[in-house]
């Protein structure tokens, strides 16, 4: 009897046993500013923020923004990955520093750098997005292996009595 490739797909999906954790949605959010996207995002608490200009040299007409974060919820633990994620570049006229003593990140960049701070936002915020779901993933199958050697074991302590 040969079976269909949905109803394959669809039989093995319902057994697979990670299908509660599920992938990111990488849908960009498509015209948000920087600020907006920081604030609705469930990575960065957004702890206060900075424009400043220069006006020693106006005709370099360029506007220089800070913005203070710390990591929330799930996120917290990853803190050791970003700063090496970190540590491995940026992307220029972007800078972002992590403050030991205050425990939070400062985000600086031009406006006219927005644009690639936003795509270094989402890049940096699937990182982490993925890094979470990994350690999920990583839990259930330790707690598949676990059951299995548990399991493994009473089978021959029973054969063997």
């Amino acid at each position: 009897m040969v079976q269909s490739a949905s109803t394959y797909s669809s039989q093995h999906q319902e057994i697979f046993a990670f299908h509660k954790v599920s992938k990111p949605d990488n849908q960009s959010k498509g015209g948000n500013g920087l600020m907006q996207l920081l604030s609705e995002s469930d990575i960065f608490e957004l702890k206060g923020q900075g424009a400043f200009d220069f006006p020693n040299f106006p005709e370099t007409n360029k506007k220089f923004r800070v913005v203070y974060l710390e990591l929330s919820g799930d996120f917290k633990g990853l803190k050791p990955i970003l700063n090496g994620f970190l540590a491995l570049g940026q992307p220029q006229g972007i800078i972002i520093d992590f403050t030991k003593d205050q425990n939070q990140y400062s985000f600086k960049y031009y406006l006219e750098d927005e644009e690639k701070a936003i795509d270094f936002t989402n890049r940096i915020s699937a990182f982490l997005k993925e890094e979470v779901r990994f350690k999920k993933v990583l839990k259930k199958v330790i707690a598949n292996q676990r059951a299995f050697e548990s399991a493994q074991h009473f089978l021959t302590k029973k054969l063997m009595s």
